[in-house]
C-alpha cells in the first residue's frame, strides 16, 4: 500500500470542507485527522530525566515556564539548551528565574539553526543519556521538524517530544488561528523539503511522504 496522503481540503458543494481564514475558517473534520495528529504529536514514551531545548529568541517566557512545568513534572534533573547569540542563555536565565537550580542547565551557545542544535549538541546528549531516551522542547508548530531533525541523527532513541504554544491553539482550534496555520503550512513544506534532500528523518511516523505534505500545506494557505 502507498503512503497514506493527507488530505488537500478542497472546497465543496456542502461546505462541509471548506477551509477559510479568520471567522469563517471551520474545525477540522474527521478526515482531517492525520493532520492533528501530525501537528500534536507527541513523539515517543520515555523514562528519561534529561530535557533538550531547541533555542529561540522569541517568546522566552513561554520557553521558561514550559521547562519549569516539565521540571517539576517529570521530575527532570537535566536541561541541555541550544542557541546562539545570547538565546541559551536567556532561557535558562528565565528558567532560574522560576526557581530551577542553576546547575540542572547544559548549555550549547554556537548553534543558528535547527540542525546545528542537535550537531553541536550531539556530545552533550550522547553523555547525559546513555539510555538513548530524550524529552524535547520545542515551538509548538516547529516541534515536527525538530523531532524528525533528531531522528536523523539518532535514529535509535526514543524521544518525547512537548510544544511551546504561545498561540493558544488545540486540536479543535488551530485551523481558525491563521498565523498558527500559516507558520504550520511552512513547516509542512520546509519538512517536505529537508526530508527529500536527506537533511531529516522521513516523515513516516503518521504515513505522510513529501507530496502529501505539500498538498496539505496547499489546503492550510487557502
Amino acid at each position: 500500500m502507498g503512503a497514506k496522503r493527507v488530505p488537500s481540503l478542497p472546497d465543496s458543494a456542502s461546505g462541509a470542507d471548506v477551509y477559510r481564514s479568520g471567522a469563517d475558517h471551520r474545525v477540522p473534520q474527521a478526515g482531517d485527522v492525520e493532520l492533528d495528529d501530525w501537528v500534536f504529536q507527541a513523539g515517543d514514551a520515555v523514562e528519561s530525566d534529561t530535557l533538550f531545548v531547541f533555542g529561540t529568541s522569541h517568546h522566552i517566557p513561554h520557553f521558561a515556564e514550559r521547562i519549569q512545568a516539565l521540571w517539576s513534572g517529570l521530575s527532570l534533573r537535566r536541561a541541555i539548551v541550544s542557541g546562539h547569540r545570547g538565546e541559551a542563555d536567556r532561557i535558562v536565565t528565565a528558567a532560574c528565574q522560576l526557581g530551577i537550580p542553576a546547575d540542572v542547565f547544559e548549555v550549547e551557545r554556537r548553534a543558528s539553526n535547527t540542525y546545528e542544535n542537535v550537531l553541536l549538541s550531539a556530545d552533550l546528549l550522547r553523555r547525559c543519556c546513555p539510555a538513548r531516551q530524550l524529552h524535547v522542547l520545542a515551538k509548538l508548530h516547529a516541534a515536527p521538524r525538530s523531532f524528525l531533525t533528531l531522528k536523523k541523527r539518532f535514529p535509535d532513541w526514543q524521544v518525547a517530544l512537548h510544544g511551546v504554544d504561545y498561540f493558544h491553539v488545540d486540536r479543535t482550534s488551530w485551523r481558525r488561528h491563521d498565523e498558527f496555520r500559516r507558520k504550520v503550512a511552512e513547516e509542512l513544506i520546509k519538512i517536505a523539503d529537508y526530508s527529500e534532500r536527506g537533511h531529516i528523518a522521513r516523515p513516516q511516523k503518521h504515513g505522510f511522504d513529501a507530496s502529501s505534505l505539500r498538498a496539505a500545506a496547499a489546503g492550510l494557505m487557502r
